[in-house]
């Protein structure tokens, strides 16, 4: 009813109300100061009233429309509000298991030396397991149709977009076993630790202690993924992975500005 008031308040206020409802007043003044308005005024009074009476009934009609629409725009927004809810119950084992992922994509793509030497070690067969659960994309799927547009939402669509590219990716090196090592390997392995990274800054907002993200992927963050996997940055290591961990540091800046 409080809802309704307001749109009937909203109609009265608007102008073409506003000029009727002038003219009316007019048009009594006039019958007041002039007997010949008078007689004009009695022959279309009638017309008048039946006019008045119609717009009412369309300042009802309009309001109970409105009314209705503003009732069903209510309930569709509890139901995206239930659904975010419900996903985000399940978005922590989600993550957990796209970083088992990452860390499977970065152990089956390549062999790692103490040396800092690395080697295709892909095979075409093994890329089909590098895929994220069916579980943990309906998680992603209901987060995306149903939260509104934000960092949360941005991050979300980056995982994707970036666990598509990595297994892109991936699929070319199953191709080119045993050739040479270059850095567009190493850089790809580090591609694996930035996907785990980026997974991980969603954990917080996952866990209900907080409703936004605000935290940056660091060069540091990529490298502590790195030590995840069992990769740690050495005197003999760090000259091949540091440019491509600070490498994408910067791709993270400019993908979320």
């Amino acid at each position: 009813m409080l809802v309704l008031n307001l749109y009937l308040k909203r109609f009265l206020a608007n102008a073409p109300f506003g000029i009727f409802l002038g003219a009316s007043i007019a048009s009594t003044v006039a019958i007041l100061l002039d007997a010949e308005i008078a007689e004009e005024w009695k022959r279309w009074g009638t017309y008048g009233a039946t006019a008045l009476v119609s717009l009412i009934s369309a300042t009802l009609a309009v309001a109970g429309v409105l009314f209705t629409v503003d009732h069903q725009t209510q309930i569709k927004r509890s139901e995206r509000e239930g659904k975010v809810e419900s996903a985000r119950a399940f978005l922590p084992n989600a993550l957990s298991q796209i970083c088992e992922v990452a860390r499977k994509g970065f152990h089956q793509t390549y062999t790692y030396s103490s040396t800092g030497v690395i080697r295709a070690a892909v095979t075409p067969t093994s890329i089909s397991s590098l895929g994220i659960p069916d579980e943990a994309v309906r998680v992603l799927r209901d987060l995306l149709e149903n939260i509104q547009a934000g960092p949360v939402r941005d991050r979300i669509a980056g995982i994707l977009r970036e666990h598509q590219i990595l297994v892109a990716r991936t699929n070319g090196v199953a191709h080119r076993i045993g050739n040479s090592v270059s850095p567009e390997d190493y850089r790809h392995a580090v591609h694996w630790a930035y996907l785990y990274a980026l997974v991980g800054s969603l954990f917080d907002y996952a866990r209900n202690e907080t409703n936004t993200i605000t935290s940056r992927v660091t060069a540091n963050d990529v490298e502590n993924a790195l030590s995840h996997f069992q990769v740690f940055l050495t005197p003999n290591t760090i000259t091949h992975y540091r440019p491509h961990t600070e490498l994408y540091e910067r791709h993270f800046d400019r993908r979320f500005p």
